[in-house]
């Protein structure tokens, strides 16, 4: 079932027969000619092994209704909703149906600010939510969509998980000035101090700040 010469249906038979080995029915969901057809079945199917119906929700055919279908579902397995909502084809509404639920599984939430269709307003709905799972926080601070004032944002919260700050600082978009801001601050974690000064957009005077025990700023 993994031959590239596998036809639709070759998936169709073997998805048919219940009394098939799940890696093999997990296989044949994962194959290139597997249809939206094929995955609407799986879905359709509730006794359907969470193998193969997390299968169904990585792949590239799946649509944004298979998605919505599996993020609707109250019941649906947090492995498949996870699939469904790190997919492509999740759009940008989906996110924001699976941040607004309170009761969402922390790692579906994680997936989905991970999501490379999160928006800079996804972002900034995670950063201001202080209930928020730091590792989602992470997520959102990692994410490429991320704003030289999400950055600001965080590094400007001194309640701020110090992880966060380390991501923030790392990211491509931190500018020198958020660098500066940071070797500035004696208080700062020194992981964050070191994140901070191991970014490319370090400067020399960063790092003679840093070999000297100066300030950028005032050169005390």
């Amino acid at each position: 079932i993994n031959h590239p010469n596998v036809t639709a249906d070759h998936i169709t038979k073997v998805l048919n027969d219940k009394n098939e080995d799940v890696g093999v029915r997990r296989a044949a969901m994962s194959h290139p000619n597997a249809t939206a057809d094929h995955i609407t079945k799986v879905l359709n199917d509730k006794n359907e092994h969470v193998a193969v119906r997390r299968a169904a929700m990585r792949h590239p055919k799946a649509t944004a209704d298979h998605i919505t279908k599996v993020l609707n579902d109250k019941n649906e397995d947090v492995d498949v909703k996870y699939a469904a909502i790190s997919n492509p084809n999740a759009t940008a509404d989906h996110i924001t149906q699976v941040l607004n639920d309170k009761n969402e599984d922390v790692d579906v939430k994680y997936a989905a600010i991970s999501n490379p269709n999160a928006t800079a307003d996804h972002i900034t709905q995670v950063l201001n939510d202080k209930n928020e799972d730091v590792d989602v926080r992470i997520a959102a601070i990692k994410h490429p969509n991320v704003t030289a004032d999400h950055i600001t944002q965080v590094l400007n919260d001194k309640n701020e998980d110090y992880w966060v700050r380390e991501a923030a600082i790392s990211h491509p978009k931190a500018t020198a000035d958020h660098i500066t801001q940071v070797l500035n601050d004696k208080n700062e974690d020194v992981d964050v101090r070191r994140a901070a000064i191991s970014n490319p957009k370090a400067t020399a005077d960063h790092i003679t700040q840093v070999l000297n025990g100066t300030n950028i700023v005032t050169g005390k």
